[in-house]
């Protein structure tokens, strides 16, 4: 049965409960990100991602969470054809969560993810991790200055790949060929993540986990990452954030990711700052975003709390392998200028242009232009 029919029956179920006696509450909460745009060749493209999220609380302490996922082409600015966009709502899990006097426990459909960016064009991707999918367990605790969460679970394989899709450079997507096996059919996460609060503004996280199959030898299937995030602001005018992360892959393979995100606000002014290089000495090619190393710098000016404009300057260099024998160079200088619309809290819609200027003699310079619209419930 399509989700569609499951949902409808969700929804009805809800709603009866709703209004029964001792039936739980019941919210929605999601985000919506679609935009379209279009190249300077006459090439038109879609893209959109939903998620929602249909929580079900019998208590303050007790609730089931029910997931649902849409995902047509690649946000922002991916290659998705307009008759995409008319794509299934898929199952994308559910959870009892169950606050005791202990911590946390949640049991069923589990996600984590380490390593996110704050770059506008890598939002839903992460350098240590990618969004991996496990059915277990995951148990927080802690207080206001220390946290834990431990989680043990059965993976889904099929959020990582051996061959993985990464955004290049332009609309096409390429693929990239890594160590980790891609059809571990008995395989398992162990994860966890340790919290430091130093004080209101000032944070460091770490993440440490593995992924293997239990069945097999390890150092044919398993792989492992650890990552260390920092979070810090100075008053309201300098905030960071700086990660680093690193991921061990089958038999004495290793790459090295970093991460810096510094932001500086000054009054209607800001400038947004983001860079990132990969490191892989060991060829394993593993890297989950499409450069190699990147910088952005991004200044703003605000004039209300409605409207905004931003210049992103950008510099990209990756290279992939197009044929055994020769290397493509992607590397190139991208100019976004962007206006920024806040109809309401909760509602952006982004209106853009974008130029690229290829650093390779060869290259020739592409335009494009496009509207995309973010929604959080």
């Amino acid at each position: 049965m399509r989700l569609q029919s499951c949902c409808f029956i969700l929804l009805t179920l809800a709603l009866s409960a709703r209004h029964a006696e001792a039936g739980p509450e019941v919210s929605f909460g999601g985000y919506l990100d679609a935009d379209v745009w279009g190249d300077a060749d006459g090439n038109l493209f879609t893209n959109q991602e939903l998620d929602l999220g249909t929580k079900l609380a019998w208590s303050e302490a007790v609730s089931v969470n029910v997931y649902a996922t849409v995902l047509a082409g690649s946000i922002p600015a991916g290659g998705g054809r307009p008759g995409d966009r008319w794509a299934e709502v898929l199952f994308d899990g559910l959870d009892l969560t169950w606050q005791t006097g202990a911590g946390t426990l949640t049991i069923g459909d589990l996600v984590y993810q380490y390593g996110s960016f704050d770059y506008y064009f890598y939002k839903r991707l992460s350098m240590i991790t990618p969004e991996r999918f496990t059915r277990g367990v995951s148990f927080l605790f802690g207080g206001s200055r220390l946290t834990q969460t431990v989680l043990v679970g059965v993976a889904d394989p099929a959020d990582e790949p051996a061959t993985y899709q990464v955004r290049s450079l332009s609309t096409e997507v390429i693929e990239v060929a890594g160590s980790e096996p891609a059809s571990l059919s008995n395989a398992a996460d162990i994860a966890a993540a340790t919290e430091f609060t130093f004080a209101e503004t000032q944070s460091l996280a770490l993440y440490y986990g593995t992924r293997s199959d239990i069945v097999l030898p390890y150092d044919k299937t398993g792989s492992l990452f650890a990552g260390m995030e920092y979070k810090g602001s100075l008053g309201d005018m300098l905030a960071l954030k700086a990660d680093f992360g690193y991921r061990g892959i089958g038999e004495g393979s290793n790459t090295f990711s970093v991460l810096l995100e510094p932001a500086l606000s000054l009054g209607d002014f800001s400038i947004a700052t983001s860079y990132y290089q990969f490191f892989d000495p060991d060829v394993t090619g593993m890297n989950y975003v499409g450069d190699e190393l990147y910088g952005y710098i991004e200044p703003g000016y605000s004039f209300n709390e409605t409207v905004a404009l931003g210049l992103p300057l950008e510099v990209h260099t990756a290279e992939e392998t197009a044929a055994e024998e020769a290397m493509v160079d992607r590397s190139a200088f991208w100019a976004v200028p962007t206006l920024y619309l806040y109809p309401a809290d909760g509602i952006a819609w982004w209106l853009w242009a974008q130029a690229v200027v290829p650093f390779a003699d060869n290259g020739d310079n592409a335009y494009g232009a496009g509207s995309e619209i973010i929604v959080e419930f």
